[in-house]
């Protein structure tokens, strides 16, 4: 799993099922030079939280990326993932950036695009070379206040017991 989606998100006819974007494994079968060179790309990129918030004209507001090392499942921190961001569209960015992990030390290169529609999506290119989509399912105003409402009513169950 490379990009940890909100929760409501899903890929299209396949519910709740999240984005695993395309990996390059660089260890142990990477070559010297092609982990030196692995490491220039990785360091002439810009850390993905300068490059952030991304502001669709929807008014989509996306404030922070999150990735996976597919190797141990770990969540790669903020510092350790570096990317490059192009708007190809004004509703379209492509994303390509390198994470490495601290715990199993693997570095991974991730490649997707942002995309502002009827709803917002992450595409990535599948196994198959055809572009995937995954998209949020938008919580209506109701549903938002029953599921506070819900909250609620357990928290203060659990309390007044």
């Amino acid at each position: 799993m490379a990009v940890l989606p909100a929760p409501g998100w899903q890929r299209d006819h396949n519910a709740h099922t999240p984005p695993e974007l395309p990996v390059m494994d660089t260890t142990p079968k990477a070559t010297q030079t092609e982990r030196a060179e692995l490491m220039a790309r990785f360091n002439s990129y810009e850390p993905a939280s300068l490059l952030l918030p991304i502001i669709f004209p929807s008014g989509y507001r996306l404030t922070n990326l999150a990735v996976s090392c597919p190797e141990c499942q770990q969540r790669i921190s903020q510092d350790c993932f570096r990317c490059q961001m192009v708007a190809l569209l004004p509703k379209v960015y492509r994303v390509d950036g390198i994470g490495i992990c601290r715990q199993c030390r693997r570095a991974t290169i991730y490649m997707f695009r942002l995309r502002d529609a009827d709803s917002f999506m992450i595409e990535r290119i599948n196994k198959h070379g055809h572009w995937v989509q995954y998209t949020s399912k938008p919580i209506s105003g109701l549903r938002r206040i029953l599921r506070s409402a819900a909250k609620l009513l357990r928290f203060t169950s659990r309390h007044n017991s």
